[in-house]
């Protein structure tokens, strides 16, 4: 998988659940995403280094390309 050049602090606290809690699936893929806005502040918050290209982060965001 290609890098993303975005580091996103998630921690998927449902994955250690009970499997009845959750299903693993892969995301759909979306046509043609684009990015309107990226919210810096709010990103910084969130623990999302952002480091890619609006590219990238639409890419990453619509569930195309896994970081």
């Amino acid at each position: 998988m290609p890098s993303t050049n975005i580091d996103v602090n998630f921690d998927n606290s449902y994955s250690r659940l009970p499997k009845n809690f959750f299903e693993k699936i892969n995301p759909e893929s979306v046509k043609d995403p684009k990015l309107i806005v990226f919210n810096h502040d709010l990103g910084n918050k969130l623990g999302i280094e952002n480091t890619g290209s609006k590219e990238t982060l639409s890419k990453v965001f619509s569930g195309n390309l896994l970081p």
